[in-house]
């Protein structure tokens, strides 16, 4: 089930880009750790505090803040019927990711942290010829893998392999909720990326909606180091 789930969640998570403008879609697709919060209550009786529930509202706050586009609330060609249903993708997408985070927190120590991303990449690896094969009965068209494509689909799936070996880590040794409210940190490497690589320069309140998720996200870490919530 968890790889089951984490493989619909990462299905949905492309695929809601491709439906609707990103600021909306990521604004939807974070509330997933909300929803790995009440799964991981309703399924494992998972503790929640006060200091959880306070650092994923102002996570979610923060993301909002950085992804919102004023200028691009909706998708280019992006029909009125398109507008009511392409919401779900996103909402789907944050359901399966947080019950993916709820049963790998379930499976604890009792496997290899290895064992999820690997069984990920062999699914991977036997759904991509029949991916290829439906892409091109769908446009009629065959992509061509140059060497820059293929460089970025290895570091995909480099990258992918190691952070979900290191996240099945994770869940191993913490609450499932906090460390889906922890991950909203990946928002400042993203902005980070934007800056550095792409120069892509962020709007002054931006920096006010990073500043929001560094404090969440690292006023957890620095309380569940010195002990103080359990």
């Amino acid at each position: 089930m968890c790889i089951r789930d984490r493989y619909m969640g990462m299905a949905f998570l492309f695929l809601q880009t491709k439906v609707m403008s990103f600021s909306k879609a990521t604004s939807i697709f974070f509330i997933y750790p909300g929803f790995t919060m009440i799964f991981a209550y309703l399924i494992m009786n998972e503790k929640i505090t006060r200091y959880d529930i306070i650092s994923c509202i102002l996570s979610f706050c923060g993301v909002i803040v950085i992804v919102f586009d004023p200028n691009g609330s909706k998708k280019i060609n992006e029909t009125e019927v398109e507008a009511v249903w392409a919401p779900i993708v996103p909402f789907l997408a944050s359901i399966f990711c947080a019950l993916g985070d709820v049963f790998t927190r379930v499976l604890g120590s009792d496997i290899h942290p290895a064992l999820p991303p690997a069984y990920f990449g062999i699914g991977g690896c036997i759904c991509a010829p029949v991916l290829i094969q439906l892409n091109y009965y769908l446009r009629n068209a065959i992509t061509n893998y140059n060497s820059e494509i293929i460089l970025c689909l290895f570091l995909i799936g480099a990258s992918g392999f190691l952070g979900q070996l290191l996240l099945t880590k994770a869940f191993q040794l913490e609450k499932a909720g906090r460390i889906a409210v922890i991950s909203y940190l990946q928002m400042v490497n993203a902005c980070v990326i934007d800056i550095t690589v792409f120069h892509i320069p962020l709007r002054g309140l931006q920096y006010f909606g990073i500043f929001l998720v560094l404090v969440s996200g690292g006023g957890l870490m620095v309380l569940k180091g010195f002990d103080i919530i359990k």
